[in-house]
């Protein structure tokens, strides 16, 4: 038979333990948030394709392009596939990331001659984002 000042002991030590756990969880969940970092698929990258088939010249972006004329691919996307999980991008008409421009969203790919973005063959500029959203921008759909 256990006296009450054992039950209490047990209690208080029960407690205690309990105090500690949810301690440990508090103090783990950020460090745990820390590591939910997305991992991307490698290789992540935006791809800029000529043709809308996606022959042709080849342009792989994994840093923002502030003048595609320094790599001779200006005016010449006509496909773009963002192959990043976690980032988007604002591709623009002009160099220096100036005029008309639309986001990407992670793992979209577009058909930039379509009539309703009218945006093949002008692709000056691409933006880096630094999360998932396009947020503030126009998207492509």
């Amino acid at each position: 038979m256990t006296s009450m000042r054992e039950r209490r002991l047990t209690a208080g030590i029960v407690s205690v333990a309990a105090m500690a756990t949810a301690s440990l969880f508090a103090l783990s969940a950020p460090a745990e948030a820390a590591q939910a970092v997305c991992i991307e698929p490698e290789p992540a990258a935006l791809y800029l394709y000529e043709n809308r088939n996606g022959s042709g010249d080849v342009f792989q972006a994994t840093a923002s392009v502030i003048d595609f004329r320094v790599f001779g691919f200006n005016d010449k996307a006509s496909r773009v596939w963002n192959k990043y999980d976690c980032r988007a991008w604002v591709l623009y008409d002009d160099n220096q990331f100036e005029d008309r421009h639309y986001c990407i969203r992670p793992n979209q790919t577009v058909d930039l001659h379509l009539e309703k973005w009218n945006f093949g063959d002008k692709i000056s500029s691409v933006k880096k984002l630094t999360g998932k959203s396009c947020s503030g921008y126009p998207t492509f759909g």
